[in-house]
């Protein structure tokens, strides 16, 4: 079975634990228990409550955006920021202000802009074969 980075591939759940982990052959390798699931998802979201330029920082993130005003990602340019192979960044609209993103000079978004419902996700990537190029998922 192929390892796919990020996605746990079983949940095991006895009477006073729950784990997540990978499968290979035969073995089963638990990375998170019950007592860090938590943790870990702390570590891997932002909050985000105004509009701001994408960073580094943001790749492999869920940005969870909380605010009655509209948010705007702006993705700047790869010399801007630094942004090499692929990138993505994902974002969660937990207020009821629009969250969208936007392209910074030179930088090219494709895909469907429009703002999730509230509750929704939206996400981008760049391309890594191509200078200032994301499409949106």
């Amino acid at each position: 079975m192929a390892l796919v980075r990020g996605q746990p591939q079983f949940n095991i759940e006895t009477n006073d634990k729950r784990s997540i982990g990978y499968e290979a052959g035969s073995r089963r390798v638990a990375i998170a228990s019950v007592d860090t699931i938590g943790a870990i998802q702390a570590e891997l979201s932002s909050s985000v409550d105004a509009s701001r330029s994408a960073t580094l920082d943001d790749v492999g993130d869920l940005l969870v955006c909380n605010s009655s005003s509209a948010i705007v990602i702006t993705i700047n340019s790869d010399a801007t920021v630094g942004w090499s192979g692929a990138a993505s960044i994902v974002t969660y609209r937990d207020g009821a202000g629009a969250v969208t993103f936007v392209a910074g000079s030179g930088v090219n978004i494709r895909g469907d802009l429009s703002t999730p419902a509230q509750y929704g996700f939206k996400g981008i990537c760049r391309i890594p074969t191509k200078s200032n190029e994301w499409a949106v998922f």
